[in-house]
């Protein structure tokens, strides 16, 4: 049976809502809703169906449950700043227009928007090409010779290479280099005086963090005694940022449930005109 090479198109929703929310200035109904953030989505959405026409859509969302990484590590993400209410208040709305639109999408409880697309990309990559269109620099660890990501806002194609170039590591070895450097905006510690240099040049030579462990006699005193005692926050480093590849709740979506149908446009002109 020939394979289906027709490319499945996933859509990190929150991070579009977030990145239109802050590039424009607050709109309002007349009745003073904030909906700049809607605003910005939907002209986004409709920009990328306009321009790739794509078969297979699904525009993933974060649920609004802790994750399963608050419960390994308590601090994920502590260090946010509360969401504005200005956006907390657009979230909703955006959901609102995505269901009534008829675009397919998906939100799973204790997980965020990129381990949905994790999970999906796992599961149609066999038989399909894929672009995930994300600006978050975790969906590049996903990225393969059948995965591009779209950076949709700066207009950048992330192929391997393009990876390597900003980096300077691999896509498969993203997750160690983001597990030691760390994170400030998530939260995550990595290894203290670890930057991006030190990072990529231990990956160069030994692979990964595991290879790296079994060379500690290879390092110098200093930095051998870092990974000898922060080991415990290393190896949890790297489970926080790893994106998760297996969702009881994904199993049963085929590619019938995240194909494009006919846009319900009374049900898109209403929710427009409101």
């Amino acid at each position: 049976m020939e394979k289906d090479m027709s490319k499945v198109f996933l859509v990190d929703g929150n991070a579009y809502i977030h990145r239109a929310y802050h590039a424009l200035p607050l709109l309002t109904t007349s009745y003073g809703l904030p909906i700049n953030a809607v605003f910005g989505f939907i002209r986004m959405i409709f920009k990328i169906l306009k321009n790739f026409k794509p078969e297979y859509f699904c525009i993933c969302l974060d649920s609004e449950q802790p994750t399963f990484r608050h419960k390994i590590y308590k601090e994920y993400k502590a260090t946010r700043k509360e969401l504005e209410e200005d956006i907390k208040i657009q979230f909703p709305l955006v959901k609102e227009f995505i269901v009534e639109s008829g675009i397919p999408y998906l939100i799973v409880d204790g997980y965020e928007a990129d381990d949905i697309i994790s999970c999906l990309v796992k599961k149609f990559v066999e038989d399909h090409e894929i672009v995930i269109i994300s600006g978050d620099k975790d969906i590049l660890q996903l990225v393969n010779e059948k995965v591009l990501v779209y950076n949709e806002h700066k207009d950048i194609w992330y192929n391997e290479e393009e990876v390597r170039n900003k980096y300077g590591v691999s896509p498969s070895v993203l997750t160690d280099y983001f597990a030691l450097i760390g994170d400030k905006i998530d939260n995550i510690p990595g290894l203290d005086g670890v930057g991006p240099k030190t990072a990529v040049e231990l990956l160069t030579k030994f692979g990964s963090i595991d290879g790296i462990y079994s060379n500690l006699d290879k390092l110098k005193d200093d930095l051998k005694k870092k990974f000898l005692e922060h080991k415990e926050e290393v190896y949890k480093s790297k489970e926080l940022v790893s994106l998760t590849i297996e969702m009881p709740e994904i199993e049963n979506v085929t590619l019938k449930n995240i194909k494009i149908m006919q846009l319900n446009i009374n049900k898109i002109k209403e929710f427009l005109l409101k």
